[in-house]
């Protein structure tokens, strides 16, 4: 992950229950690429979804309230979430957002 989108020095509920007394800037996870050869990729303590693309440049996608745990993207082209807090999501692309699909 490039050094700008690190959080250095950020306390998480996820890093303090998983990684008790380690910093956590980020931990990737989930990855998955899209038709477009773009790869996305969860931060789960910090609620983001990145995309990486062929060229190696990293977007984020969205941050939001949630602890996504990895991502699928299906055959239509749905980015589908596995959420700690939440279930299961979507992320809707064109308005970015996050919509729940099972939650528990």
């Amino acid at each position: 992950m490039p050094d700008h989108f690190r959080r250095k020095g950020v306390a998480t509920e996820w890093a303090d229950a998983n990684r008790p007394g380690s910093p956590t800037g980020c931990f990737i996870e989930g990855p998955s690429f899209d038709a477009a050869g773009n790869l996305h990729v969860v931060d789960i303590p910090f609620g983001r979804i990145f995309r990486i693309a062929p060229d190696g440049t990293w977007t984020l996608a969205i941050e939001y309230e949630g602890w996504p745990n990895g991502l699928k993207i299906a055959c239509d082209g749905r980015i589908l979430v596995a959420d700690y807090r939440h279930g299961i999501m979507e992320l809707e692309a064109k308005e970015l957002k996050m919509r729940p699909v099972l939650t528990s």
